[in-house]
């Protein structure tokens, strides 16, 4: 599942990245379970899955303060639907919290 968050995370940066300096192309959908197939997570430890997330959370954290005013506003498509940088801000730590709530629902 941290393999899921940290892939996920990076398409979504990638996103706002994509929006916020003007891109005006549609970007594809992202299917989570071909990500997860080319992961090959099993094979990654714990640890290395750890470090790894706190390097992606890092970089989104630069991304987004170091973004220009007016990038927040902009949006695009993607997987068909509109985005803002805004809004992309907040899907990506919402995404983290929606799989620590499962794992307390279901496993703590």
């Amino acid at each position: 599942m941290l393999n899921h968050v940290t892939d996920t995370e990076r398409a979504f940066a990638f996103r706002a990245l994509w929006f916020a300096r003007g891109f005006e192309s549609p970007l594809p959908s992202y299917d989570q379970n071909v990500a997860a197939s080319g992961a090959e997570a099993d094979l990654v430890s714990w640890a290395a899955h750890v470090e790894e997330f706190r390097r992606v959370r890092l970089s989104t954290i630069s991304l987004f303060r170091n973004m220009p005013s007016p990038a927040w506003t902009r949006s695009g498509i993607a997987s068909d639907n509109r985005f803002t940088v805004r809004a992309l801000a907040y899907i990506i730590p919402g995404h983290f919290a929606h799989h620590v709530s499962v794992l307390r629902e279901r496993y703590l």
